[in-house]
């Protein structure tokens, strides 16, 4: 079967680029100055975007391509794995990118056919905006620039969520989904916040040292970003509930419990339990 696997420090560009391509995605930035804080919570800019500090010298250099006429993904069987669930300032860190382009087209078979792991970090680059350091940390909401991080979807967070592209119609025995601008793109393939999950899933990687789980959610009052924002959570070595870690390294996929912190409806805290 088909197989695209993208790596540590390994680069994807749909409709991007990549200008220099060494150290880590994030050159030498460091988690003291990202964000930049006012007291214990994220600097904002007059946009109110936290106010980070890319590394311009060591970190990957992003921009938009012009001239892409159409970015279609057709994954009727195979494995797509971009599952390194760790931020851009670690040597295993790696990026799918997402560009501007005039069409897009999102054809995605059953689960039992194609097995997509994700976790891995995603990011997409409006047109326009420019040659940019790459610099991803756990924010997740969109820039007033329109430059968005995230995380990839997994086939099970993805196949679930036909309801939320209207016009999106049946293919083979998945979903053909209909995808209307680069932004529907990137939210088809990114996933959607656990607290409107219906079924409570998660991506998963596994290794010999350790397991980690990643998730999408707003964050908290208690947290450094408004609570309004959404952040990405990355889980290491979180507690089995039921399953195992081998069915959930094959699916790239598991179903989780979060804490809550505050109260807060729309707000997580740790994982406490994942189960396959």
């Amino acid at each position: 079967d088909a197989l695209i696997h993208i790596d540590r420090q390994g680069f994807l560009g749909l409709g991007a680029g990549v200008v220099n391509k060494v150290n880590n995605p994030n050159g030498l930035a460091s988690s003291t100055n990202n964000p930049a804080l006012s007291g214990t919570k994220a600097a904002l800019n007059g946009s109110g975007d936290p106010i980070f500090n890319a590394d311009t010298t060591n970190a990957w250099s992003i921009q938009p391509l012009n001239d892409v006429a159409n970015i279609s993904l057709n994954l009727q069987a195979g494995t797509f794995e971009h599952n390194n669930i760790v931020d851009g300032s670690s040597p295993d860190a790696s990026l799918l990118a997402l560009g501007p382009a005039t069409s897009y087209g999102l054809n995605v078979n059953s689960a039992e056919l194609v097995a997509i792991k994700g976790g891995g970090n995603m990011i997409m680059v409006p047109r326009g905006v420019g040659l940019g350091r790459a610099n991803i940390w756990d924010y997740a909401s969109p820039f007033a620039n329109g430059i968005q991080y995230s995380i990839m979807t997994t086939a099970p967070i993805l196949l679930d969520r036909k309801a939320d592209f209207p016009g999106t119609v049946d293919y083979e025995d998945g979903l053909s989904f209909n995808i209307t601008s680069q932004l529907s793109m990137f939210n088809a393939l990114t996933p959607k916040l656990y607290n409107l999950e219906v079924d409570k899933y998660a991506t998963f990687q596994a290794s010999a040292w350790s397991n980690r789980v990643g998730v999408i959610g707003v964050d908290g009052a208690n947290s450094k970003y408004p609570a309004t924002k959404n952040i990405i959570a990355r889980i290491t070595n979180a507690a089995l509930m039921s399953g195992s870690v081998q069915t959930a390294a094959i699916d790239g996929t598991v179903e989780c419990t979060m804490s809550d912190n505050d109260g807060l409806p729309n707000e997580f805290g740790a994982l406490s339990s994942f189960q396959t």
